[in-house]
């Protein structure tokens, strides 16, 4: 039985342009398509599942009508197909694609995303700007402009040879984070050095050891 007449279908063609290798050299294999696990269009009665295949040849394939994904009534709408193609020589792949009832045919090349979430490719890095956008931890280098860290950095026999501010909280050599102390006492009775040793050894710069 083919589709109802009732249910809206997207036609699913190469557009005449081959799938080709890198080298523009045609490719043989065949794909599937996939949709939900069932789905149901209640109006028309009508029910699908399972997969759909196509082989090809030359890189060229015969017209795919499929259930439009928002088809009138189906459940569950808005769904993602999957497709994977497998060449005779080579490595398969996985896409996705929807198929709105509005465009009653598209060429499958102007459909696919590689994601049915995010939708995008992850693009690597151009490696001419990775300097800008990454420490270098083997050669000189200027980070300009402010930067978060979520993490400590290390700087191994490294040096600071212009000015540097800290503007939030700070501890060294693993001493807990404090914000600027404040030095209290008189100094001609001693407790304002007593209070600048508490400072110091707050901020982690000393271990006081000091007796009365």
């Amino acid at each position: 039985m083919s589709i109802p007449a009732g249910v809206e279908t997207v036609a699913v063609s190469d557009g005449g342009v081959p799938l080709t290798g890198p080298d523009g050299t045609p490719l043989d294999g065949h794909f599937t398509v996939a949709g939900p696990e069932l789905a149901t269009v209640r109006p028309d009665d009508f029910l699908f599942s399972g997969l759909a295949r196509r082989w090809v040849s030359g890189g060229l394939f015969a017209p795919l009508t499929l259930v439009a994904t928002d088809a009138t009534g189906i459940d569950p709408s808005g769904f993602t197909y999957t497709i994977v193609f497998t060449p005779k020589y080579g490595t398969p792949w996985t896409r996705y694609f929807t198929l709105p009832k509005a465009a009653p045919s598209v060429v499958l090349a102007d459909i696919l995303i590689p994601d049915p979430v995010a939708g995008a490719y992850s693009v690597l890095a151009d490696p001419s700007t990775l300097a800008s956008r990454f420490v270098d931890l083997t050669t000189a280098q200027t980070v300009a402009g402010n930067k978060t860290f979520s993490d400590y950095t290390v700087l191994v026999n490294g040096q600071v040879n212009e000015g540097f501010r800290f503007f939030g909280t700070v501890g060294f050599f693993g001493a807990a984070a404090v914000g600027r102390q404040t030095v209290t006492g008189s100094r001609s009775d001693g407790t304002a050095l007593a209070s600048a040793l508490h400072a110091l050894a707050a901020l982690g710069l000393i271990t006081d050891n000091t007796t009365a």
